[in-house]
């Protein structure tokens, strides 16, 4: 005789007793139009839909939303209020409760645990036998039984079409006939992030700058024919839209779409329109051009920050000091495009030839702001410190002598900004070359230095602490 798991079975009947006590059931097939606000870290979608509806009473079931939904955001409105309809009451069927009875079925067997961060990026994944799932998961692997309530155990297909996803239940008065609905909600899952490529030519006075926006859709949600609009800065968001028990991981590129040639400013945020819809896959990812190629001016500035502070002193006098090269791109004051936080690929243009120079973070810059990327260290040009003197002159007085040694083993002349970081009351007695107070804990000096050659500066300074 074939046995059937009874969570399952009630889990069963209980989506038919629903499906079945509905008058009205509505998905993805009905929307009329979507429109998607993408965050850093989350969306807003706002769908209509339309709805044939019966004359009185309506029992209306809507479906097809994503399982990272924040249900405390959905809203559902009637887009024609003097249609004679009225919705009398909402119901949020949260999926929660459903997958912790198809967890149940799982407990003592092994299942694959996913650990995410908070944009709902996978970060580790492992085999486990579950031991309890509720708010938070036991689960044993090879190194002992641990409880958390960061990871996510992932559960075949065949199980997640079971699960279900998130419904709204509405009790809707009607006159009957077609009607439509707007529906908003918050989700995780579907998020953006700017990447650009950088590349400067071999004279290294030029930098062609460009940009996409990267959305990534992990919402087991498809979208089509959508209006996008993409947000850059920091939102406020007092209701956070929670992760999902499960995901999958299916990663695709869809073809680029076209950007609007304008940058609206709405508030503090810098809003980018699409000047068409979009089909956002489900769990893929979609590249649109934020910002255009540009060729910008360019200009390299090398800088040698000590380690600590004035008094650090190198185990060896032959520890070299790295020398740090910047790329400072200035951007036009009239043009309009920013450049919000992602990550820059790095690339020089030599001899023909394409050189990738891997890549760094960005942080917002607004428009016609310079734009400065530590490329990394320079590997023909670094620094030598040694320490010549470091006496208590008095009590909290004390005058440390030292000279930092630059060596350019390149074919042509550099200028190196070194930095000493001086803490305290401080005031230089001597110095072998001009030096400038960079900040109130900051002594810096421009070395300049020939080719094939190294320059030396000596300084003396007091501190009172």
């Amino acid at each position: 005789m074939k046995k059937f798991n009874l969570s399952f079975l009630a889990l069963s009947l209980l989506m038919v007793t629903v499906s079945q006590a509905s008058d009205v059931v509505s998905n993805a097939n009905d929307r009329q139009s979507v429109q998607i606000t993408l965050f850093e870290h989350m969306a807003h979608v706002s769908e209509t839909r339309s709805v044939a509806l019966k004359p009185k009473m309506n029992k209306a079931l809507f479906e097809d939303f994503s399982p990272w939904v924040d249900e405390e955001s959905f809203q559902l409105t009637l887009e024609d209020n003097a249609s004679g309809s009225s919705i009398q009451s909402i119901e949020f069927i949260s999926p929660t409760s459903n997958m912790q009875q198809l967890l149940g079925r799982y407990i003592g067997k092994e299942v694959l645990i996913e650990k995410r961060n908070e944009a709902g990026h996978t970060l580790e994944k492992k085999n486990a036998e579950l031991i309890f799932a509720d708010s938070k998961y036991a689960y044993r692997t090879e190194n002992g039984i641990r409880i958390d309530g960061d990871v996510f155990p992932t559960l075949p297909d065949e199980e997640l079409a079971i699960s279900g996803r998130p419904k709204i239940s509405a009790d809707i008065e009607s006159a009957g006939g077609a009607q439509s609905f707007r529906i908003g909600y918050v989700t995780k899952g579907l998020s953006w992030y700017p990447r650009y490529r950088v590349e400067i030519n071999e004279a290294k006075k030029q930098a062609e700058l460009q940009g996409w926006a990267i959305i990534n859709n992990q919402s087991s949600q498809a979208f089509d024919n959508a209006r996008v609009a993409i947000v850059a800065g920091d939102i406020r968001s007092a209701a956070v839209a929670k992760a999902p028990v499960y995901a999958q991981a299916r990663m695709m590129m869809a073809e680029s779409v076209s950007m609007d040639s304008g940058f609206q400013s709405t508030g503090d945020r810098q809003v980018y329109n699409v000047d068409k819809t979009v089909s956002i896959p489900y769990t893929g990812v979609v590249q649109l051009p934020i910002v255009e190629p540009k060729t910008l001016p360019l200009k390299v500035e090398y800088e040698m920050r000590g380690i600590g502070n004035i008094s650090y002193q190198p185990s060896s006098p032959n520890d070299k000091m790295p020398v740090s090269a910047f790329w400072v791109i200035q951007q036009d004051v009239k043009d309009d495009q920013p450049t919000p936080k992602g990550i820059a690929e790095l690339f020089v243009n030599e001899k023909d030839r394409e050189l990738y120079f891997g890549s760094v973070r960005l942080e917002d810059n607004s428009a016609g702001d310079v734009i400065r990327i530590n490329s990394g260290n320079a590997f023909d040009i670094y620094a030598k410190k040694r320490m010549l003197d470091n006496n208590m002159l008095a009590q909290r007085l004390r005058e440390v002598e030292a000279e930092v040694t630059v060596y350019n083993r390149k074919n042509e002349d550099v200028v190196v900004g070194v930095y000493e970081q001086v803490w305290g009351d401080w005031s230089v007695v001597s110095s072998s070359m001009a030096y400038e107070k960079a900040d109130a804990n900051s002594l810096k000096f421009n070395v300049k230095v020939k080719a094939k050659s190294e320059t030396t500066v000596r300084y003396k300074v007091q501190i009172k602490n």
